[in-house]
């Protein structure tokens, strides 16, 4: 059902969610001040523009780091993976 909230038309979309992110989403919308349905939009928007970007989004990046620590350990590799790759490829290809 189509709804004309100023000039714009909008449509309603019903999502099942988990009861616990209803409530962050409820607290977050109050803590922004701004309404669920607003915040729901914003978050979506967002999403949408950073798929089509192809981009990660801060959550991601901490999210990655975090599993590069636990991985690494705190360990360094002395020769960067990119030049060790380079040398590879450039020894099957006789160069």
């Amino acid at each position: 059902m189509a709804m004309a909230v100023g000039r714009r038309v909008r449509t309603r979309l019903i999502v099942d969610i988990p009861p616990d992110l209803r409530h962050q989403l409820r607290l977050a919308a109050a803590e922004a001040d701004v309404s669920v349905s607003a915040l729901v939009e914003r978050l979506l928007r967002q999403g949408l523009e950073e798929a089509a970007r192809g981009t990660l989004s801060s959550a991601d990046v901490a999210r990655l780091e975090a599993a590069r620590a636990a991985v690494m350990k705190g360990r360094v590799f002395a020769d960067d993976s990119t030049d060790l790759l380079r040398a590879d490829r450039l020894s099957r290809n006789g160069g």
